[in-house]
């Protein structure tokens, strides 16, 4: 069974174009898992006492079209099983009964204390196996930036750290478009991000680009913890719904 929720873009969730930031549409992705979780009695506090939480490790999102100020959308999740050690989940957006866009992210369990990937049998309870809904996208395994130019640095504050006590998974997307330059009649229509080790409150990430064949690159590596944090593959295409 699908969890689904109802949105609608607001005023601060976009960018001055008028279309969605892709880190709004985490947040609400974000929501509508944990939700599902707690459909199963796995609330966030109870995973917490069990001394596990779930962190998610790659992304994909991908829209055909860029959702604009106000839209109302309708956002559906699934579990699509485990394997491995690996829990997938998918998502999808419809607008207006259309289906426009869509999610597949992966996640484990991390032992709160050890800051180690638990079993998954520590979840205590077995989701449901959706395959039948699985987009089909396949996540890349690797990104390499190699030989990419310097993009600055940014220093991970309180306000984008979240109850796992590092930097929230959607702040990372973020960071990530913040490297980019694009005009206001482009949207994000393609984020992958591959997340490698988390970062914490203080910590400094020194950021790299690199422009590819209708994409840019965007990687950061955590000068305070001497450890690769993030690769991501970004993509923009042009619309005419921008506000002019």
């Amino acid at each position: 069974m699908a969890k689904k929720l109802k949105l609608r873009v607001s005023s601060f969730d976009v960018e001055p174009s008028g279309f969605a930031r892709p880190s709004s549409l985490l947040r609400a992705m974000q929501q509508a898992a944990r939700e599902d979780l707690d459909q199963f009695g796995m609330t966030y506090p109870r995973m917490r006492s069990n001394g596990v939480v779930f962190v998610l490790y790659a992304l994909d999102l991908e829209l055909n079209e860029p959702l604009i100020d106000g839209a109302a959308i309708d956002l559906e999740t699934y579990s699509i099983g485990v394997r491995g050690a690996a829990f997938r989940r998918d998502f999808r957006f419809f607008l207006d009964g259309r289906f426009v866009g869509g999610a597949v992210s992966k996640w484990v369990l991390l032992d709160f204390e050890k800051r180690r990937i638990a079993h998954p049998s520590r979840l205590g309870v077995v989701l449901p196996d959706h395959a039948d809904k699985a987009l089909d996208v396949e996540l890349d395994k690797r990104l390499d930036i190699d030989g990419a130019e310097s993009a600055g640095e940014r220093t991970v504050y309180r306000s984008m750290t979240d109850e796992n006590e590092h930097l929230n998974n959607c702040v990372y997307a973020d960071i990530a478009t913040d490297c980019l330059s694009y005009g206001k009649d482009e949207f994000i229509s393609s984020i992958e991000i591959l997340f490698q080790h988390e970062a914490s409150q203080g910590d400094v990430l020194e950021l790299k680009r690199s422009a590819g064949e209708g994409y840019t690159l965007v990687g950061a590596f955590n000068k305070t913890k001497q450890t690769p944090c993030f690769v991501s593959r970004i993509k923009t295409e042009k619309s005419e719904k921008c506000l002019k």
